[in-house]
């Protein structure tokens, strides 16, 4: 089944490595349209390796802290997904998400998931044309399974979700170990067939999909809250604001962001501002401080300094000076 047209020499790994920056590590990403917010204070470690080829996108991924994640999967392709690791409390589109569930993404379709530090995250993007004959030897659209959703989280027989796990697993290990391999036959047939074809099994042999999170009122207010924070990140949010473009109580938003997040609806608010700012300081290194701070609501700089490093291990001044580094050695 190996599509000759492609040269095994186009399967480089992509990226492979440690990132202690989630916008380097978002540019890095190909295919993935993602923006990572970290919610959790604390020096970040992602981990991550992807393999890319015009047929496939193998990602596996984990963070040491919590991350919330908004985006869109590879455009022109089906993505699957198996999560292992964590306390066992990730959210994806609303939905529960533990050992036993697989994820099914739409292509290029936006979608939001919270990941609690330490959750592996594994994804394969395939052609929506290898995934078609996948499906059909086995006799099962997947399409049709996918048809109600544009994204599904689909509740699977544990022992087939470890085993996929295992594949998955030692297959990542495995390139890691010996690169090379991914210039072979062998290997693009388990990536472009054999592994989709037990994922799609799984999908025909699905006990349904995994449960809401949240309660619908809570969920569309946390939507909506988040969707406004967004948006008016930089500007002054009241606690009425999102009470009112929530359409709900403040104790319901409140509670949303507790139960989907860990972290209250402010705290989620600094730590977009907080994000915001480690960016704005990448982007322009030279600009004061103090400057950058107060344009995202920081006017105390002393309490933002000590914020600052809190949420992120390291001082405003540090990630200043990392990325003047980085630029001299780029210029």
């Amino acid at each position: 089944m190996t599509d000759q047209s492609y040269p095994y020499a186009e399967m480089p790994i992509g990226i492979q490595g440690h990132y202690s920056d989630l916008n380097e590590l978002d540019a890095a990403l190909r295919g993935w349209h993602i923006d990572n917010l970290q919610l959790e204070a604390g020096k970040l470690d992602a981990v991550v390796m992807q393999v890319h080829h015009p047929r496939f996108i193998l990602t596996r991924g984990v963070y040491n802290r919590k991350i919330d994640q908004q985006g869109a999967a590879p455009a022109g392709y089906r993505t699957f997904g198996i999560t292992t690791g964590g306390d066992g409390s990730a959210k994806w589109c609303g939905r529960e998400v533990d050992d036993s569930t697989v994820l099914a993404f739409g292509a290029n379709r936006q979608f939001e998931a919270a990941r609690p530090a330490d959750t592996i995250l594994y994804t394969l993007a395939i052609s929506e044309e290898d995934l078609e004959l996948c499906g059909e030897l086995i006799g099962y659209s997947v399409n049709d399974e996918l048809r109600r959703d544009q994204h599904a989280a689909v509740v699977c027989d544990p022992r087939v979700t470890k085993a996929l796990r295992q594949r998955f697993t030692l297959l990542c290990e495995a390139i890691q170990t010996h690169p090379g391999m991914t210039r072979s036959s062998a290997a693009v047939d388990e990536l472009v067939m054999n592994l989709p074809a037990t994922l799609v099994m799984a999908l025909a042999t699905s006990k349904g999909r995994a449960r809401y999170s949240l309660p619908r009122l809570q969920y569309s207010a946390l939507e909506q809250a988040r969707s406004y924070i967004a948006a008016h990140d930089n500007q002054h949010i009241s606690t009425k604001d999102l009470c009112q473009v929530g359409h709900a109580t403040w104790n319901t938003v409140n509670s949303a962001f507790l139960d989907y997040y860990g972290i209250t609806a402010k705290r989620y608010l600094t730590a977009v501002r907080m994000n915001a700012v480690r960016r704005s300081l990448r982007d322009n290194p030279r600009r004061p401080i103090a400057e950058i701070a107060a344009e995202w609501g920081f006017r105390q700089v002393d309490q933002f300094a000590k914020l600052y490093a809190r949420q992120f291990g390291e001082a405003p001044a540090e990630t200043r000076a990392a990325q003047i580094v980085t630029e001299s050695h780029i210029h």
